[in-house]
């Protein structure tokens, strides 16, 4: 088994915590894990995204150039960057909050996700990316809710205020697809 995972959007959406989050969670279950970053000079606004590779053998190249096996776009130019990049039968969750064209989708599976609208209902906007945490779950095996809530906690640990909404974010995402 071996996932060449994509997460993009914009600067403080959380696509670079979002990818941490899922490699420490394929640490925790024994998989090999390769985690690479690419941001804009810009803190926030700019674009942001990051490749995770998760694999029960070893990784060959930590490099994600082509065939993704799933993208996470949380803003349109990142669908339009990286959605030629799935491969047929990848799937590609979609922050609908944003999104708000969709693309030919006949070879790929779509998973819309209002992350920022349910991000906002529940309380706090920097919770979307969890939000889509939940929705990932629900689509990869090897990362479940329980190892999801558990990581989430340890990585947020100082921001205990966000626990219990991340809790939360973490079921609607999981509910929403």
């Amino acid at each position: 088994m071996e996932r060449r995972i994509v997460i993009a959007g914009f600067g403080g959406q959380g696509v670079l915590t979002l990818g941490q989050i899922v490699s420490l969670m394929a640490m925790e279950v024994d998989l090999n894990v390769t985690w690479i970053p690419s941001y804009g000079a810009e803190m926030r606004g700019g674009t942001a995204n990051c490749a995770v590779i998760i694999s029960d053998k070893k990784i060959g190249s930590p490099i994600v150039n082509d065939k993704i096996d799933i993208l996470i776009a949380m803003n349109a130019p990142s669908l339009q960057k990286f959605v030629g990049l799935v491969q047929t039968g990848g799937s590609v969750i979609v922050n609908k909050s944003i999104i708000n064209s969709i693309f030919d989708n006949a070879d790929k599976f779509i998973y819309e996700v209002n992350a920022t609208d349910i991000a906002l209902r529940i309380g706090d906007i920097r919770c979307a990316n969890i939000v889509v945490l939940g929705a990932l779950c629900k689509i990869v095996n090897e990362l479940d809710l329980s190892l999801a809530k558990r990581i989430v906690a340890k990585k947020f640990v100082k921001k205990c205020e966000l626990l219990k909404l991340n809790e939360l974010a973490l079921f609607e995402g999981f509910q929403s697809i």
